[in-house]
């Protein structure tokens, strides 16, 4: 089973009590926990992402690095001549 207990929100560090990107919340959405039943082909996939990623018990599960971030929107460029 997979509980859901925390949401981490990505803020600007000025907004944040101690200056950094992340803030973790107690509870997702309307305060109550999510629990999920996991199948075995999954726990082991989770497991080895976290084995290869040396992921400790604070860590995100999932980032998104920039080259995972959405493109930049299209600019609309004048005709030439």
């Amino acid at each position: 089973m997979l509980t859901v207990s925390r949401a981490v929100v990505q803020v600007n560090p000025k907004f944040h009590p101690d200056g950094v990107r992340f803030l973790v919340k107690p509870y997702p959405k309307d305060k109550e926990y999510r629990r999920f039943k996991l199948s075995q082909q999954l726990v082991e996939k989770l497991a080895a992402h976290i084995d290869a990623r040396q992921l400790r018990d604070d860590d995100l599960l999932f980032t998104m690095t920039r080259q995972d971030a959405p493109p930049s929107p299209l600019r609309v460029l004048p005709r030439p001549g």
